[in-house]
């Protein structure tokens, strides 16, 4: 209760600067407050991308592409379990977020939604020493010869890890 009282206290207080302030005062206090609120914690790299790789190769014999996520980040990133192929080899991502590119032609991902996470989702943790190994199967792209014949062939895969939160690092 007293806690309460405290911060009705000082709302009190900031109610009654801002009576005595003038309008243009009053605007730059509040664009103040908002780009302080705005700014990052010291310490946190929300604002430099994460360093990453992708390997890429074609496995005919098994039917897909063979995919490795290595992390070059000295700190742990993590990976929306949405973002990823499942154990099938299936995306369940977003339209466009995987394309074949054979003859000059680009064959999209067939799409397939497996719903959206809104909070306390899987998520994939990638370090230098533990890298995320995966695959896509060719029957998940549209195209009109199989994958397996064409020899020149590209798969264009987009994903977007970030830093993992303090609280998931290990």
């Amino acid at each position: 209760m007293s806690g309460l009282r405290v911060f009705t206290v000082g709302w009190l207080k900031q109610a009654t600067i801002f009576r005595t302030m003038k309008i243009h005062e009053l605007a730059i206090f509040v664009l103040a407050w908002c780009l302080l609120g705005c700014s990052p914690e010291s310490g946190k790299r929300d604002s430099v991308p994460p360093m990453f790789r992708m390997s890429v190769a074609p496995n005919d014999a098994l039917a897909r592409f063979d995919l490795v996520l290595e992390s070059e980040d000295p700190h742990p990133l993590c990976l929306s379990a949405e973002q990823w192929p499942d154990q099938w080899g299936e995306l369940g991502g977003w339209t466009g977020q995987a394309k074949v590119i054979m003859h000059n032609t680009v064959s999209p991902s067939k799409f397939k939604n497996f719903g959206y996470c809104p909070s306390n989702c899987t998520r994939w943790t990638i370090t230098r020493e533990q890298p995320l190994h995966g695959f896509i199967a060719y029957d998940q792209f549209a195209s009109s010869e199989p994958l397996a014949t064409v020899v020149d062939k590209r798969l264009f895969f987009e994903v977007q890890p970030y830093v993992c939160p303090k609280a998931s690092r290990f």
